[in-house]
C-alpha cells in the first residue's frame, strides 16, 4: 500500500527524489532500484498506451503486474486504472513501443 515517505529517508535517482517510510525500504530501493521504479517514468500508463502523452498520475492508483509497477490518472470523472485492466498486456505492448520515443 502506498504511503508518504519521510524526506528525512529519501535518495536521489536519475533526478528524481524518491521518499521512504523507513530505512529498510531505502535501503531495499539501493539494492535494486529498478524493482521499485514505476514503468514509463512515472506518467500514466493508459496515456502512454493509448494517447502516447505524458499524463500526470494519482499515485493511489497503480496495479503491480508481471513484478512491474504501473500507475495511473484517476479523478472523479476519468479513471484510466479501470480502462487499462481488461486489456493490460495489449496496452502493456501498445505503451513499450511508445515509451522510447516519449522518453526523450
Amino acid at each position: 500500500k502506498p504511503q508518504k515517505g519521510s524526506i528525512k529517508i529519501s535518495i536521489e535517482h536519475d533526478g528524481v527524489t524518491y521518499r521512504f517510510t523507513s530505512d529498510e525500504h531505502l535501503a531495499a530501493f539501493k539494492r535494486s532500484p529498478e524493482k521499485y521504479l514505476p514503468q514509463y517514468g512515472g506518467w500514466c500508463a493508459w496515456a502512454v498506451a493509448e494517447l502516447g502523452k505524458r499524463v500526470d498520475v494519482d499515485p493511489l492508483s497503480y496495479e503491480i503486474r508481471n513484478g512491474r509497477l504501473y500507475v495511473f490518472y484517476r479523478d472523479p470523472g476519468l479513471d484510466t486504472r479501470s480502462m487499462w485492466t481488461p486489456k493490460a498486456d495489449e496496452l502493456i505492448r501498445k505503451a513499450d513501443s511508445k515509451w522510447p520515443e516519449l522518453a526523450k
